[in-house]
């Protein structure tokens, strides 16, 4: 069956909406399977649902953190709620602070693998890494302009290539506490 279209109507003016147009397009609706176009929509109720989300794990209601504790004082706490097509990570720092020399990691738990907008506060400074290697990022200066770099840390917007790791950099003089976004495919 197909949908007859009856119009065109027009706000508060004539022809309003008859019986004739509501019927044929409830009839068109109830001819479509629901579940055959969209898996998102249940096929015995009609509600659009988040479920189908929530069930294949793209979006994580309540996700479960990772904790790192800073090597000389704080947290960075690392939640991902979106791990579909499209990703997003919320890092947390409070008092965070690496003074070692070494780096400190948090793996994702679902990778970026084409690309990630970054935004960080006042952020202990960080690398990103694809498969244990730094990436190049490119820091926004102003509207097309972008700079290369490999670490953020105070207040920075970059674009990153794909990458799976939060790699925070020792040798930090003081503590630090703010947020880490990172959204992308």
């Amino acid at each position: 069956m197909s949908y007859t279209p009856s119009g065109p109507y027009t706000d508060n003016a004539p022809p309003g909406l008859t019986a004739e147009a509501l019927n044929a397009l409830e009839l068109f609706l109830q001819s479509i399977n629901t579940a055959a176009t969209d898996s998102h929509i249940s096929a015995s109720s009609g509600i659009l649902t988040i479920l189908g989300l929530i069930a294949n794990g793209s979006l994580q209601v309540n996700p479960t953190p990772t904790v790192l504790n800073g090597a000389t004082s704080g947290t960075a706490t690392l939640v991902q709620p979106l791990t579909g097509t499209f990703k997003m990570i919320f890092v947390n720092e409070v008092n965070f602070r690496n003074a070692t020399g070494g780096s400190q990691n948090i793996t994702f738990p679902v990778a970026f693998t084409s690309v990630a907008w970054v935004i960080c506060g006042s952020s202990n400074a960080f690398n990103l890494l694809s498969g244990g290697s730094s990436v190049s990022l490119q820091t926004m200066n102003g509207f097309g302009s972008l700079s290369p770099t490999s670490t953020l840390g105070t207040a920075a917007l970059a674009q990153a290539p794909a990458c799976d790791t939060i790699s925070f950099l020792g040798g930090q003089s003081s503590t630090h506490t703010g947020p880490v976004l990172l959204f992308g495919i």
